[in-house]
């Protein structure tokens, strides 16, 4: 069959010349992979190998994290690292509720190291809890617990607060000033060791802690702005800027140890008056 001739087979252009070394049998298909029927095939199987990759991608990422989160927690030989945020500030609540009102979430013992959570359970990963809450003078207007699979964490603590409390006429107040808490932003907890070292940042700040270990800064907003009381005079400037009416907040952190994962335990409402 000549090259005039294998233009009339089916699938072909009549008006398209046969490519130099095309084979062409009776039914008008390729004898050989050659030609633009053998490319088609190539590109196709091309494709089906890209999405075999693309898949063993997608199942290959989720799975090895597993084993890495799994090999982390085995390091840690059934405990984690339970770490303190108290945030205490002087003028934060603009009324003052019941004394039954009490927005805690947890409740630790650290004579036992057990913990007792009123809503969250502790993940399977989790290796570090932290456990933060807010106060006016005493008075918790805030509770809060998280976990973190890696010790990798921000808190929040410039985002703000609410409490909402019944006022003296029976209607819903809101009983947080958050513009009287005096921070210098979110506190960011870079990583935790098996021994229960933890790092964290805040401000310009980058501490580490031992168990056992506190950190604090105590923060006075006044006409110049946002200012640190340190040293020996602290509690008598603080009774100064109280005086004056100038808000202040002090932030504590505190690393208290590895706790029995066991011991952590999920009580729902009602625990502890919750």
């Amino acid at each position: 069959m000549g090259n005039s001739d294998a233009n009339l087979l089916p699938g072909r252009n009549p008006r398209a010349k046969a490519a130099p070394g095309d084979v062409w049998d009776g039914a008008g298909r390729p004898r050989c992979y050659c030609g633009w029927y053998a490319d088609k095939l190539v590109v196709k199987r091309q494709s089906s190998g890209k999405k075999r990759i693309l898949l063993g991608v997608c199942l290959g990422i989720p799975l090895l994290s597993v084993i890495l989160l799994a090999g982390n927690l085995a390091r840690y030989k059934g405990c984690y690292v339970m770490v303190r945020v108290e945030e205490s500030s002087t003028l934060a609540l603009k009324t003052w509720p019941a004394l039954s009102e009490d927005p805690a979430q947890a409740w630790a013992d650290p004579e036992t190291k057990t913990f007792e959570v009123a809503r969250d359970e502790m993940p399977w990963t989790a290796i570090m809890a932290v456990h933060y809450s807010a106060n006016s003078l005493g008075v918790r207007f805030y509770d809060r617990v998280s976990f973190s699979s890696t010790g990798r964490m921000k808190l929040p603590l410039t985002r703000p607060l609410s409490w909402l409390v019944p006022g003296e006429n029976g209607e819903t107040v809101e009983a947080v000033d958050n513009a009287a808490r005096v921070l210098l932003g979110d506190l960011r907890f870079e990583g935790c060791t098996p021994q229960g070292r933890i790092v964290f940042k805040y401000g310009p700040a980058r501490v580490e802690l031992d168990p056992g270990d506190s950190w604090g800064i105590l923060l006075v907003s006044d006409g110049n702005g946002i200012r640190e009381i340190s040293g020996d005079s602290w509690r008598q400037e603080l009774e100064e800027a109280m005086a004056r009416g100038y808000p202040a907040t002090r932030l504590m952190v505190t690393n208290m140890g590895l706790w029995p994962r066991d011991r952590v335990i999920t009580v729902g409402e009602g625990g502890h008056g919750w």
